[in-house]
């Protein structure tokens, strides 16, 4: 679940609502962490080994080096959950519009119908630099450079936005089984069909997802 530093950094401020002094902490949890993943707090100019027992709050980046990756519950009962592949790198807002800002890389997220750690009532919401995702239920794939972003849709559907400080009125709504491609212009753009390779990587994880959410509703954890 690959773009320009300057339009990023626009977006970052927008979500994240600068001059709000408090910070405060992302309901989110780190379940799992293969390899060698960094985070870096807002204010500080170093990033630091990301561990299990970080405190995230809005603001954080999270980035991971080759052949690691981060797992996130995004609520506390599991509902919801993000991977951070390796190579890759995700910034966490909670500001005025709630969701997860991928700068490049991949992430995988989902949502079952229960809700979400964001808000029960709200979707969740995915944010490159140049389009907004948003994900009432189901689960997806979502890939940002600074050439292109690239969707894969698993389950249910999600509706893209051209984002320009704010969402377009009229989302493309990707369904289940397709996926959805867009240049770094935000201007071309083409959907098509998922192939059977499209799905090696998340049923690998969605795998993970179901022994995680048992674990976690025994009071365990992996």
């Amino acid at each position: 679940m690959k773009r320009g530093f300057g339009a990023a950094a626009l977006l970052f401020l927008i979500f994240t609502g600068a001059g709000i002094a408090a910070e405060p902490p992302a309901p989110f949890k780190i379940i799992e962490i293969t390899g060698h993943a960094e985070i870096l707090y807002p204010g500080e100019g170093r990033w630091k080994p990301l561990t299990r027992l970080a405190s995230l709050r809005r603001g954080c980046k999270i980035r991971t080096k080759a052949e690691s990756s981060v797992q996130l519950a995004l609520d506390p009962e599991y509902i919801s959950m993000a991977k951070l592949p390796e190579n890759s790198r995700l910034d966490i807002s909670l500001g005025r519009l709630p969701g997860l800002v991928l700068q490049k890389g991949g992430l995988f997220v989902v949502r079952e119908n229960e809700g979400s750690g964001f808000s029960k009532k709200e979707p969740i919401r995915l944010f490159t630099p140049k389009q907004m995702i948003v994900l009432e239920e189901g689960g997806l794939e979502l890939e940002a450079s600074s050439a292109a972003t690239r969707i894969k849709v698993f389950s249910q559907k999600a509706a893209v936005y051209d984002w320009i400080g704010h969402e377009s009125s009229n989302p493309r709504v990707i369904e289940e089984g397709f996926k959805f491609y867009s240049d770094a212009s935000g201007i071309q753009w083409t959907t098509q069909r998922l192939s059977y390779g499209d799905y090696s990587g998340w049923k690998t994880w969605i795998t993970q997802f179901y022994k995680h959410q048992d674990a976690a509703s025994q009071g365990k954890t992996l």
